[in-house]
């Protein structure tokens, strides 16, 4: 049988990517913080929809993220500081943070009820 073989982004994509997001609106800095996460942690699709306020922590003095991902595996991602200060960023334009149960990347406008619609434009 033969392997799939990885595929990856270089750094000049993921740039390219990260520059698409209007930082000056509510929906640029959610959408940033969210392209700036699943670059910088690995996590998936479902783990980012699924992250609540409560599940940002400082260990050892390092922004990380808590997540039960597939399998009810915990993982502890540490965050560069530059992904956190955009999810924090977002949150405090966003008005967000208030509960730790609150989700921290929900769905902007007319998208519903929370769920993993929150990577949908």
């Amino acid at each position: 049988m033969q392997r799939k073989e990885t595929e990856f982004l270089t750094e000049e994509e993921a740039q390219a990517i990260l520059r698409v997001p209007d930082r000056r609106t509510p929906q640029g800095k959610r959408d940033f913080a969210i392209l700036l996460t699943l670059l910088t942690t690995g996590l998936r699709k479902a783990e980012i929809c699924n992250l609540k306020v409560g599940d940002l922590k400082t260990y050892r003095n390092q922004g990380v993220i808590d997540v039960v991902g597939k399998g009810k595996k915990f993982r502890r991602i540490p965050l560069k500081t530059e992904t956190l200060l955009s999810i924090q960023d977002y949150l405090k334009a966003n008005g967000n943070g208030l509960n730790s149960d609150h989700p921290v990347f929900h769905p902007l406008g007319k998208h519903g009820p929370y769920d993993r619609k929150c990577l949908t434009p």
